[in-house]
Parts: C-alpha cells; sequence; structure tokens
C-alpha cells in the first residue's frame, strides 16, 4: 500500500550489494557520498535474504518491494517487543499495551516503520537499547550485551551516536537503576561498566562497518566529514511560510513545533501525565532525555532542515512510552478511585483517543507522512501556514501510477520533478510504472511534480502558478501532487 519512497532506491540499491557478495570493504557506507553507516544496509539486506526465496516460489505472497522491506518491519517489531517487555516488568501490562500501541499510532512513525531507509532502523536500535538499559543492577554482562545494542545504534545513522552519548550518561550518573556496591567500590565499578560497554559499542561498530577496516583512522576521520559538513546535500524546506537550508538554519524551536504538530493530539495531555509520573516516582527520566537528544540536535544551527521529523524520528516511538505509562496511570487511578458510571465514561474517554489514532491512519492511508494534528488544522490548516504538505514521493501511489498507466500511449514518456532515478527504476522494474522516463521535460507527454515547496525549481512554481493539471492527488482536500500534459505547459 505504501508507495516506494524518495531515498529507497538508493538504499535498496546499496544493501543489495552486500545480497549479492560484494566484499565488505566496497559496501557503500561510512566513506561513501553522505556518509551513512552500514547498519541500516544490513538491516535492509537481512530482510531481503530471509524473503527472496520466498519472493521467488510464492510471489503473490511476498512481493519484491515488500521484501526488501522485511527487515526494517521486523527489526521495528523486535524492538517495541523488547519495549513491551521492560514496560510491562516495570509497570503492568495495560501499561505496556498502551505504550506499544501509542507508537504505531504516530501516522509517521508508522509510516517509516515499512520503508527500507535508515530512520526506523536507528528508532529501532533506540528502543532497543532503552529496553536492555533496565534493571536495578549490573553486571559485566548486561553492559557488554548493552554496549552491543548501543554499537547497533552508533551504526545506524551518525545521529546514533547522540543517542550513544546520552545513554552511556545515564549509565554513567546511574539514572534509572542503581548500584548495590559500597562507597568506594561504587565509583571503580561504575567505571569499569562503563569501560565495558565502550569497548562493546566501539568494538561492534567497527565490526559491522568494513569499509573503516583498511585505514581506520583516515575512514573515520571521511565518515565525522562527510556527516558534519552536508553542503553537497543543501535541501531546502518551508516551514511556517519560509523557506530554510544549511545556511539559513530553522529557527531553535523548529522540532517542538513539528513534534507538537505532528503527534495525535489526545496524546500530548497523556504525554504531560507519563512525563511528571516519571519525575514524581524518579523512573525512566532517561525517556524523556533521549527524545529531548534527538530534537536538540535537529534545532542546532546548521543542522539540515528537510523532511520535517524525518530526521529526529526516534523521538517519537521513545515519546510513546511515556504516553503509555501517562495512559495506564490514568486507567489504574480510574480502576482504583472511580465507579459506577463515572467510571465507564473515563475509560471511554480513552479509548476515544486511540480509535482517534486509528482513525488516523485509515484517513491518511497510504500518505501517513504528511498527517499533521488538529492543533494546526489537519493537513489543510499546514498547507495554510506554509508547512511543508509532502515530501518523499509517497503520493506516486497504486492510484496515480494506474491513472499514469492508462492514460500515457504507447510510446510516450513521462518527466518527473525532483527524485531518485535508482527508485523510479525500481518502479519500473517491478512493473508498477509502464511508460518509459525522461529527464528530458520536452520530450516528454506528461510532467509529474510533487507538491514540496524546498524542492520546487522556479519554472515548476510556474507551471503550478499557470497551468492547470490533467490529474492531481488529493488528500483532504489539498493538492500533494499534480501531472501536468507538457504540450499545455
Amino acid at each position: 500500500m505504501l508507495p516506494l519512497t524518495w531515498d529507497e532506491g538508493e538504499y535498496i540499491d546499496r544493501a543489495g550489494d552486500i545480497v549479492s557478495g560484494v566484499p565488505p570493504f566496497e559496501w557503500k557506507a561510512v566513506t561513501y557520498s553522505e556518509g551513512h553507516p552500514a547498519g541500516n544496509l544490513l538491516v535492509i539486506a537481512a530482510g531481503r535474504f530471509l524473503t527472496r526465496d520466498i519472493v521467488a516460489f510464492f510471489p503473490g505472497i511476498i512481493t519484491d518491494k515488500i521484501s526488501w522491506r522485511f527487515g526494517t518491519m521486523l527489526f521495528v517489531a523486535t524492538a517495541l517487543g523488547a519495549v513491551f517487555c521492560r514496560v510491562c516488568h516495570e509497570y503492568d501490562i495495560s501499561t505496556a499495551i498502551f505504550s506499544l500501541t501509542a507508537a504505531l499510532l504516530f501516522p509517521r512513525f508508522f509510516a517509516h516503520a515499512h520503508i527500507a531507509a535508515s530512520d526506523a532502523p536507528l528508532a529501532a536500535a533506540t528502543l532497543l537499547a532503552w529496553a536492555m538499559a533496565g534493571g536495578k543492577t549490573w553486571s559485566f554482562g548486561h553492559c557488554a550485551l548493552f554496549g552491543v545494542c548501543l554499537g547497533v545504534t552508533m551504526s545506524m545513522k551518525f545521529t546514533g551516536l547522540i543517542t550513544v552519548s546520552v545513554l552511556l550518561t545515564l549509565q554513567w550518573f546511574g539514572i534509572g537503576w542503581r548500584f548495590d556496591v559500597g562507597e568506594w567500590r561504587w565509583n571503580i565499578t561504575r567505571i569499569a561498566l562503563c569501560l565495558t560497554t565502550i569497548f562493546a559499542a566501539s568494538a561492534l561498530f567497527c565490526v559491522m562497518n568494513p569499509p573503516l577496516w583498511e585505514n581506520p583512522v583516515t575512514s573515520l576521520f571521511t565518515f565525522v566529514r562527510l556527516n558534519l559538513f552536508r553542503d553537497n546535500y543543501n535541501v531546502s524546506t518551508m516551514f511556517l511560510g519560509q523557506m530554510y537550508d544549511l545556511h539559513r538554519s530553522l529557527p531553535f524551536y523548529n522540532t517542538i513545533v513539528w513534534a507538537a504538530i505532528t503527534t495525535p493530539v489526545g496524546f500530548l495531555p497523556l504525554l504531560v501525565i507519563g512525563i511528571v509520573y516519571s519525575f514524581y516516582k524518579r523512573r525512566n527520566g532517561g525517556l524523556l532525555l533521549i527524545a529531548a537528544a534527538f530534537l536538540l540536535v535537529r534545532s542546532l544551527p546548521h543542522t539540515p532542515p528537510h523532511d520535517g521529523v524525518r530526521l529526529f524520528l526516534p523521538a517519537f516511538p521513545t515519546l510513546a512510552i511515556l504516553i503509555g505509562i501517562g495512559a495506564g496511570q490514568v486507567w489504574n487511578v480510574i480502576a482504583h478511585r472511580i465507579s459506577g458510571y463515572n467510571k465507564i465514561l473515563a475509560r471511554t474517554a480513552i479509548a476515544v483517543i486511540w480509535l482517534s489514532g486509528v482513525w488516523n491512519l485509515v484517513t491518511f492511508a497510504p500518505q501517513w507522512l504528511s498527517y499533521y494534528n488538529l492543533t494546526i488544522g489537519g493537513l489543510n490548516g499546514s498547507s495554510n501556514v506554509g508547512m511543508e504538505r509532502t515530501y518523499w514521493w509517497d503520493t506516486l501511489d497504486s492510484e496515480t501510477l494506474n491513472w499514469i498507466n492508462t492514460n500515457t500511449p504507447p510510446n510516450e514518456r513521462i518527466a518527473f520533478a525532483p527524485f531518485s532515478r535508482k527508485t523510479i527504476d525500481l518502479y519500473r522494474n517491478w512493473g508498477y510504472l509502464k511508460p518509459e522516463t525522461t529527464t528530458n521535460i520536452a520530450a516528454a507527454r506528461y510532467y509529474v511534480i510533487q507538491f514540496r515547496g524546498g524542492a520546487l525549481f522556479p519554472s515548476d512554481r510556474e507551471i503550478i502558478k499557470n497551468c492547470s493539471p490533467v490529474y492531481t492527488k488529493q488528500l483532504h482536500g489539498v493538492v500533494l501532487l499534480a501531472i501536468y500534459e507538457v504540450r499545455d505547459m
């Protein structure tokens, strides 16, 4: 149901090298292009490896698209399962159910959990590391296993290093757990435990990224340079009616605004309750610290501004755990302190919040990446105040593709506004897009434009302003994509 997105062609191409047996030194990771580590590629490749025989023998059950996305879905499911176990152990099963389902009811996270890219694996690795950080006492074996989880997180994306730093800080200061040893041994033991974690995390990061092996020092410097200096990937974005890029940084409050308007509105008061309860009980303060780390990094000057919440996606499932804790406490208070019709009404209110989350998934499908909540007036309101209405070509869904395939005459070609060539090739190779494509607009029959303000050329804006489309893809009355006949442009 969810269309291929902009970056998937590139990620699938790189993971395909791993599946096909390209030597590890030649993997397109760490020192290649934008410098992403190889962890997300290994997740994608593992999913493909597990399912490719099913695709070959039972093509009607799992398609190539699902096969390449299977690793992401399986990894996210595993991480959410680990979160469920920890929350259930520390609280109760109702709180665990609320936490698990709250994460899945964030439409943007739900979408990314089905996409073969780097963002959902990073979020899953962060959740897995948090789940492993539970427990009142720590052993060296526990720290080594925790370090492995942190090494996986580091290997998903450069921002995973932020999570590693936060979680190591939590371990160092003992936030969320305690060390049952004497005062003198307490300091020495803590240092030893932290060093064990650091060693395990660093070792696994090196193991998962073979391009580092030949020239480790030079390769690490290249890795850091590629991630800190992104001028070759200076993609603009619209935020509250203004255009921003690497040279004109987003306002410092951008992440708070984006989080507030893309979190299902019923979850917001429960998030406040979850935060207050966690501080009152002095439990799981690390959750808020992890989410704050991702929000803060994205708000720093000269940080890549594009794609809305995608670059701090792990904050959302982390906040979802706090939402679940808040919901669980409200549910338990209702159970013990309210009776009769008031109890029924109160629990009905909680159920309505969750049902409204399901309704969001239904009404925005499959354009979940365009979700905005009622605090900004939904997608329509966000468009009116100048927010990006879409960004990753998830508007090229079956409805749009059917129109293109049906209405494009034989031997005619299609041109697209800025889009990944490799992703378009996947559409054609897998049979979703039948007409040939061209980068020469004048040689095409139709020109397809995604309404992503930050990626529109001046000529695209003129076309949108002055020409009438022959087809539009709309969601809640807002145009996300339009197709223009070239001869009428």
